[in-house]
């Protein structure tokens, strides 16, 4: 990475998010619980990207992010968990639910594809940041919970490649 601050930064929230990747839920409430996941994973890889792939817009960092780490991506071996949650958000529709919006629903029409994926987990942490994600709905807990399985282990095994983890 070209920013050590922002090194230190990818780790700490490496580190945050690694505890719930380990699958203790809060009983409480689960949706809380993988919106926090998705939540501190999303802030190291905006991190990373930031240090990487500096001054330019999300959309643009994403996609060079995607394009960078496709061959990875396609090579990697995907555990159980993430291939589940490819699985599960495949083919499935996701809005824009900011307000006023007239974007169409997107979805991942190749689960090989990183950048129709990256864009479905930008589309989701969009949704619960400004839109109506509500943590208390079954179909949005699953959604949050496997853009998180997924971001996570794909960014975890990118950030141990790059030696950064």
């Amino acid at each position: 990475m070209i920013d050590e601050f922002r090194k230190v930064i990818v780790k700490t929230w490496m580190n945050r998010a690694k505890e719930n990747y380990s699958g203790l839920v809060d009983g409480l409430n689960p949706g809380l619980f993988y919106a926090d996941g998705l939540i501190y994973t999303w802030i190291a890889f905006e991190a990373y990207c930031c240090s990487e792939f500096p001054l330019w817009k999300v959309e643009d960092r994403n996609n060079t992010f995607s394009s960078k780490f496709q061959s990875f991506f396609e090579n990697m071996e995907m555990p159980e968990r993430l291939n589940e949650a490819l699985s599960k958000l495949y083919k499935n529709p996701i809005k824009d639910m900011r307000p006023n919006s007239r974007k169409p629903p997107i979805q991942i029409s190749d689960k090989s594809n990183l950048k129709q994926i990256i864009d479905i987990i930008y589309r989701i942490r969009c949704n619960l940041f400004h839109g109506g994600k509500e943590m208390n709905n079954q179909r949005d807990i699953e959604l949050v919970k496997y853009s998180f399985y997924l971001l996570y282990g794909i960014l975890d095994r990118i950030l141990k490649q790059e030696g950064i983890l």
